[in-house]
């Protein structure tokens, strides 16, 4: 697992499994937003009270991009408005959160609710276990989840940055691109009230053998963020 904050610092700790051991040992007692994939394993991390889910638009868009073969008409068109809201983030990359909240509001929200309805009628065009209808039924089950980043300029629609510094684990001369791709199950997390926390993300590597970390090791590693 890598932990890293909005400002580039990480660190890692291994465990055995891609179990959910890991992060539910360092958000124990967390409220704020998590950042994800739709891992299973993460579920119970989500609750009233406690961690709030924040899914990752990257990932939307790698599931129609690989629909494009047996699908290129309606997959493409997704794929269109989902660069349409990352053109959207590129523009606010450096303005303030306040700022950057509010240009989300006024340009990517009226993009998103046209996108849901986009949506909603392609799932009636697409076969339900066809790659587009996987694609589409796994954006509608997260949007929610996808919305959450736009009233919150602290938040991101993706966590790439996680898996860039996950790559020198995940990656080897043996590795394969698509090994890769299911090492990289990503975490970002924010404090809920501006101010009160720095937001930081992790993502799961392949299992290796190693000395399991400890809550000292992972509260000594926090401080240091």
């Amino acid at each position: 697992w890598v932990y890293l904050n909005r400002e580039g610092r990480h660190w890692y700790e291994f465990t055995e499994s891609r179990k959910r051991d890991g992060p539910a040992r360092v958000f124990k007692d967390f409220v704020g937003y998590l950042q994800a994939d739709a891992y299973g394993g993460y579920d119970q991390l989500y609750f009233p009270g406690g961690a709030t889910e924040v899914a990752r638009w990257a990932h939307v868009r790698r599931k129609f991009v690989d629909a494009e073969p047996t699908d290129p008409v309606l997959s493409k068109h997704a794929v269109d408005r989902i660069r349409a809201l990352f053109k959207i983030e590129e523009s606010a990359k450096d303005l303030p959160d306040d700022a950057r909240a509010q240009l989300r509001s006024d340009l990517a929200r009226p993009l998103l609710t046209e996108f849901r309805a986009w949506l909603e009628l392609a799932e009636t065009q697409a076969l339900l276990k066809s790659p587009l209808g996987k694609a589409i039924g796994y954006a509608l089950n997260q949007w929610p989840a996808l919305l959450r980043y736009v009233d919150d300029g602290r938040l991101s629609m993706s966590n790439n940055s996680a898996e860039r510094a996950l790559r020198p684990f995940a990656v080897g001369p043996h590795a394969s691109r698509s090994s890769m791709s299911r090492a990289a199950l990503c975490v970002r997390w924010t404090s809920r009230t501006p101010g009160a926390g720095r937001g930081r993300c992790g993502s799961v590597s392949t299992p290796v053998r190693h000395r399991d970390s400890t809550s000292s090791d992972c509260s000594r590693a926090r401080s240091a963020l």
